[in-house]
């Protein structure tokens, strides 16, 4: 070091004062013995690349089909992903949440979950997986309006889980023609599950059917729910009713009435004394005290569950 100073210098020295000034701006003469050595900074670290928003991700993939569409997770296995999320994986973990939340019927915690992430991400309102699901998680909660609302979207238009979804809460709602009107979009959902994850959206249908003054339709979809079923009975009934044959739907109700819980029990004996009066085998009198009895027990039941 001390040898190239000393030709540094001297070449310097040889070729004048412009190159001397040019050779110490190339190579810096050795620090003094004793001089500290200034302390280079070190160079700035690269800049991460900030994290693509998970609405940008989830609309990136395709909208799931029904049978993939509501992955369920265990409780346990849920709060130790949320637990060791990362801010870069958080949203991810929360939509598998909620997702979970949804097979599992736990439709008010989803809507949370849901509604968290959109606060923290407000472009997810425009995606339509997510929109999907909040509008189920709405739609179990009764809020029909609000559900249909978040449903309405150009990309869930002909989706037939969308579509199931859509007639079962307008079928709950009491809205007949409109549930009926998508159920051809829907049948690829409904034919993809099994006969237990059917069975509420063929109660939905039929219900829609028989308030739609289609009674026939609806016993043709009650077929497909074994006969032991009690709200399946009560919804038989009612068709049968409908199309005249009163000893049909009075069998119905009366296997409603062995084998429902109190609720479909009570619903059952309305049915039979509607049937009779329709029939005109009981006289409004009669009825009458039937109708007061059943609303005497009734109100003795709800009371004893209330206490």
């Amino acid at each position: 070091m001390i040898r190239l100073a000393i030709a540094l210098a001297i070449g310097a020295g040889l070729a004048g004062p412009h190159a001397a000034q040019a050779a110490e701006t190339a190579h810096p003469s050795a620090p003094h013995p004793g001089t500290p050595t200034p302390v280079q900074p070190s160079p700035p670290a690269p800049a991460r690349p900030a994290p693509v928003p998970f609405a940008a991700e989830l609309a990136a993939q395709p909208l799931p089909p029904a049978r993939t569409a509501w992955t369920a997770m265990s409780e346990q296995a849920a709060w130790a992903a949320l637990a060791t999320a990362t801010p870069a994986t958080r949203q991810a973990t929360r939509w598998r949440y909620a997702v979970a939340l949804i097979a599992r019927d736990r439709a008010g915690e989803a809507l949370g979950v849901l509604d968290v992430m959109a606060a923290d991400d407000t472009g997810l309102a425009k995606v339509a997986a997510w929109r999907r699901a909040r509008g189920v998680a709405l739609g179990r909660l009764g809020r029909t309006d609000p559900a249909i609302a978040a449903l309405d979207d150009p990309a869930l238009a002909t989706d037939p889980e969308t579509c199931l979804w859509r007639m079962r809460i307008l079928a709950e709602a009491g809205r007949a023609a409109p549930a009926l009107g998508v159920l051809g979009c829907a049948m690829p959902a409904l034919n993809s599950r099994g006969a237990k994850a059917r069975r509420p959206f063929i109660l939905a249908a039929a219900r829609a059917a028989i308030d739609a003054g289609r009674p026939g339709p609806a016993r043709d979809w009650l077929d497909r729910i074994p006969a032991t079923d009690a709200a399946a009975a009560l919804l038989h009934g009612e068709a049968d009713r409908a199309l005249g044959a009163a000893a049909t739907s009075r069998r119905w109700f009366d296997l409603a009435a062995r084998t429902g819980d109190p609720e479909q029990r009570a619903a059952a004996t309305l049915g039979t004394i509607e049937t009779d009066l329709a029939a005109r085998t009981l006289a409004p009198p009669a009825a009458a005290r039937r109708l007061a009895a059943l609303l005497f027990r009734w109100r003795g039941a709800w009371s004893n569950a209330a206490g």
